[in-house]
């Protein structure tokens, strides 16, 4: 494919997608160079929320490709555009399928993690986050998650005040991890360390629907008004494509427990029964081009 293709390459390292798929979408492929050039065009429709665009070059990788780390990537990629549009059970599916293989990396058992999640499979969700801290205990996406299922469900509020305070260690500004350690607090009645939290992360991310509905629970526990002593707290304005946490980056976009239906209820796809859309989240990210898994059989415990 010569200097075009690695121009193309370029350009999506620089994460300037769409200059990087027109250099694609002009090149003049073999049937040898098709499968390399499928995968980079499905990443790329990806990045920009392209999805059945790209599950159509995914797929194709998938299928055709003898290279196992690109099958590999692919299904990461596959099982991310499945989570974010609210297919959980077709990301578990992929994901599974990788597990079956020898793929167990840290970003695979988050992945899944959120997959089931997504389903209501809580307890599922819970081992294959510990799965992934097994693998790396240091790992922020999996400390976060965990740390807020586990707060969110009253499971055990103690290792999930730890893993949300190692999660914010390691990310001291990321709001959702702000949120699900200030949600942590509250679930354990305190409420001044809560308060604090929760504030920090919405003055991160003052648009975000699921740290205020956070700071209103704990607002109204205090038994203050929504809104006292918070000057210049904004009204949120709810944009369609609010970004769902994750992996690849939080634990959902979520509601107060008091008003969330059973997780079994809600439409799968997003914990307040939203289909999330955006390619970037503090739960989940698309996996990058380069991302090599680990030997097969060499990581994880097996099931």
């Amino acid at each position: 494919m010569g200097g075009k293709f690695k121009e193309a390459l370029r350009l999506y390292r620089s994460k300037r997608y769409e200059a990087a798929l027109s250099e694609l979408l002009m090149l003049d492929v073999g049937e040898d160079e098709s499968t390399e050039c499928a995968y980079y065009l499905g990443l790329c429709y990806t990045r920009l929320e392209k999805y059945d665009d790209a599950l159509l070059y995914l797929e194709q990788v998938v299928t055709a490709s003898d290279d196992v780390i690109r099958v590999y990537q692919s299904r990461l990629a596959l099982s991310y555009i499945y989570s974010v549009t609210g297919r959980s059970r077709l990301a578990e599916f992929e994901l599974a399928r990788l597990i079956e293989s020898g793929f167990r990396s840290v970003q695979v058992f988050a992945s899944i993690g959120y997959a089931t999640y997504m389903q209501g499979k809580v307890d599922e969700s819970i081992d294959y986050y510990t799965q992934a801290l097994e693998i790396d205990g240091e790992n922020p996406t999996a400390l976060n998650c965990l740390g807020y299922i586990l707060a969110d469900g009253n499971r055990d509020l103690k290792q999930a005040l730890t893993c949300c305070r190692k999660a914010v260690d390691k990310k001291p500004d990321n709001p959702v991890y702000l949120d699900s350690l200030g949600w942590a607090y509250y679930r354990m009645g305190r409420i001044p360390e809560a308060t604090e939290y929760l504030k920090r992360a919405l003055e991160i991310s003052p648009g975000r629907e699921e740290i205020a509905s956070h700071l209103r629970a704990v607002m109204d526990t205090r038994g203050k008004p929504f809104g006292e002593d918070s000057a210049g707290f904004p009204d949120p304005e709810f944009p369609e494509d609010l970004e769902s946490p994750f992996p690849g980056e939080s634990a959902a976009q979520r509601e107060p427990a008091a008003q969330r239906e059973p997780a079994a209820q809600r439409e799968p796809g997003s914990p307040n029964g939203k289909a999330s859309r955006s390619g970037s989240s503090n739960w989940y990210e698309p996996p990058e081009a380069d991302d090599l898994p680990p030997r097969p059989g060499k990581s994880g415990r097996k099931r």
